[in-house]
């Protein structure tokens, strides 16, 4: 079986099993090995490969056939990671409807149409600013994230926020929750915010998200 990584975060501790073998024609030495492969990187820019081994004896035979498939599915289970960075703008003038030269940016959704280095990827932030209301200096900056997985894979249980910063500040996530009714629902959505001083000027800052999954 060969392996590929195509994407930017190490895998460590994953498993490959070969399932579905009809008994009857064959035995596998062994159904599963562990397997670790780098994400790509400057030291491999195509991305990690590698091959395994497994071993397989054939027990019966039907008798005036030539040849005979023997049909069976490869899995590959392991933990991997999303770190998305989106642009975003951050004005502090809510109640500024007027566009001027002078304005850095617009506060509106963020659509992104480039890969981040795995299946899971941020599709989509809406943004939202609001004065708090006990304090007409300050300001909650809420984004509302759509996430998405791209590839043939599926995730296995919940996904984690490991890290979430608004430019080099730390912000709050809520809890992950998929999108749609059925199990087979490939979207997720998540809102993260934070407070901070009103400056009065637009300008843009990275907002930088990185998940855990399997």
């Amino acid at each position: 079986i060969e392996l590929e990584n195509k994407g930017a975060y190490d895998v460590s501790d994953g498993v490959v099993a070969i399932v579905g073998l009809d008994p009857k024609y064959t035995k596998i030495e062994k159904e599963q090995e562990l397997f670790t492969i780098p994400g790509k990187s400057p030291s491999y820019p195509e991305g990690g490969y590698d091959i395994l081994h497994f071993k397989m004896k054939n027990i019966w035979f039907p008798t005036g056939k030539e040849t005979q498939r023997i049909p069976f599915t490869v899995i590959a289970d392991y933990d991997y990671q999303t770190e998305a960075k989106v642009e975003v703008c951050i004005n502090s003038d809510i109640y500024s409807y007027v566009k001027t030269k002078e304005k850095v940016c617009e506060v509106k959704d963020v659509k992104t149409s480039k890969g981040q280095g795995a299946p899971l990827v941020i599709a989509l932030v809406e943004p939202a600013i609001s004065l708090l209301s006990d304090d007409l200096n300050q300001i909650t900056v809420r984004f509302g994230i759509h996430i998405e997985n791209k590839q043939r894979g599926y995730v296995i249980g919940d996904i984690a926020v490991k890290n979430a910063l608004l430019g080099n500040k730390k912000i709050e996530c809520s809890k992950i929750r998929k999108e749609g009714i059925t199990e087979e629902s490939n979207k997720w959505y998540l809102s993260c915010s934070t407070s901070m001083e009103k400056t009065g000027e637009a300008y843009t800052s990275p907002l930088t998200l990185t998940f855990d999954y399997r």
